[in-house]
């Protein structure tokens, strides 16, 4: 293989492997805007979304109406286990299941907070 040949084959190889890696990250949790309701102990339901991109490995910011976007925290999603933390004042930790029709749901509990809230997702529409 010539020397230009080679670089070119490299390139090549440098282009796609980040793809395929993306591409196979992004089929077990769609990349795009995710919708859905957080239920504290309390029981005052909000509205939240979560940003799902792949950069370095899964990146998820979420946003509750009427707070700033805040990322999540150690991100894993394990089959259709996707447990995460957050910080909303106190450490929150979520574990959702993936229901047959896509969505996630599950509880989530503070340290702080008395019981335990909920949170429910559905993916990116399209």
């Amino acid at each position: 293989m010539s020397p230009r040949a080679f670089i070119r084959a490299s390139l090549i190889a440098l282009l796609v492997a980040p793809l395929s890696a993306t591409l196979a990250a992004g089929q077990d949790l769609e990349v795009g805007t995710w919708t859905g309701t957080m239920v504290p102990p309390e029981g005052t339901q909000a509205p939240v979304a979560f940003e799902v991109v792949y950069t370095d490995g899964i990146a998820i910011t979420m946003t509750v109406e009427g707070t700033a976007p805040r990322p999540l925290e150690t991100v894993v999603l394990n089959g259709d286990l996707l447990t995460f933390s957050f910080r909303m004042g106190t450490e929150v930790e979520c574990e959702l299941e993936r229901q047959p029709d896509g969505s996630f749901t599950g509880p989530c509990t503070s340290g702080a907070a008395t019981g335990m809230g909920t949170l429910t997702i559905e993916p990116p529409a399209g």
